[in-house]
């Protein structure tokens, strides 16, 4: 094990890695066991629409993911008393329907027919109107401490849910998995920072000193949840001048801050964009001009 972490730290060196944290718990996928009533996995989930009695019936198949050959589940309910969600909460699993990941085991047989229900722990939600690309992986990604003296800087970390070795990769690509206007700054910050799911595959980015960065190309993005803005900090700025008009900007938990400039009004194009659905339209005043900026937020989050 010391040798297997001397060989981590030796590569981050020779990739630009000037200093860094790493620990034995980092180079280790330990959540590897299948769907059981013991180990929680990482799963995705449809609705049973067979005809006989219940719980034979109606109930959910659940399939973990990333499994070179997954086979689904029964399990006659979803059990989301230990997950800590609220009822809305809830509702917006139920809502995302396929597009939803959820973490959990197998609960205890029930004594008549032995059905057993799927234990819920955690849950994603994926961005509406986008769907995950078939056969690409599931992962979740942590930023790591690395200072870089040069690039390409591997200074993310990709965990494959359910089975596989971490992957030391430089760069995440949110583009595919955003719909026109949706805040790919907030996407991003919430894979990396917010415990957020993605589905994609990892690509060559730009030729840096004599080698391709690697990046990971997201197709989805399922945000965990709850999830809403903030929270935002309360911020007083002092008047602008006669003639002058405070502009806004928005950081990557989506609080809508003010900005330390004040600007002359300028001309501003009089249109609301449309959003897609499934979300619903944020506007602010900021820019050169103080203009309407706009974003497409996922209604699930609001």
């Amino acid at each position: 094990m010391q040798r297997a972490l001397m060989a981590a730290v030796l590569m981050l060196v020779g990739c630009g890695v000037s200093q860094t944290e790493v620990n034995e718990g980092d180079l280790l996928e330990t959540d590897g066991a299948e769907l059981s009533t013991t180990s929680r996995t990482y799963v995705t989930f449809t609705r049973d629409f067979r005809k006989c009695v219940s719980p034979l019936c109606g109930g959910w198949w659940v399939t973990d993911v990333n499994r070179v050959n997954p086979s689904p589940r029964y399990v006659n309910e979803l059990d989301f008393s230990s997950s800590g969600l609220d009822e809305a909460t809830v509702a917006r699993v139920y809502e995302g329907d396929t597009q939803v990941v959820l973490r959990g085991k197998l609960g205890a047989a029930e004594t008549r027919f032995h059905t057993r229900p799927f234990i819920v722990s955690d849950a994603w939600r994926g961005m509406p109107g986008v769907t995950a690309t078939a056969g690409q992986s599931f992962f979740k990604v942590q930023s790591l401490n690395i200072q870089c003296f040069k690039a390409p800087c591997p200074s993310m970390k990709a965990n494959r849910l359910n089975a596989g070795a971490p992957t030391m990769f430089d760069g995440l690509d949110v583009s595919a998995a955003a719909l026109p206007r949706v805040d790919q700054t907030w996407l991003k910050n919430r894979v990396a920072q917010h415990e957020a799911i993605v589905t994609g595959k990892f690509v060559n980015g730009a030729f840096i000193s004599g080698s391709y960065e690697k990046v990971l190309a997201a197709s989805q993005v399922f945000v965990k949840l709850p999830e809403q803005p903030g929270p935002c900090p309360l911020v007083k700025m002092p008047a602008c001048p006669a003639g002058k008009v405070r502009t806004y900007e928005r950081n990557e938990d989506r609080c809508v801050l003010p900005s330390f400039t004040c600007v002359i009004p300028g001309m501003c194009a009089l249109y609301l964009p449309n959003c897609a659905e499934g979300y619903q339209l944020r506007s602010w005043s900021g820019g050169a001009a103080a203009c309407p900026v706009h974003a497409c937020d996922p209604a699930f989050t609001l």
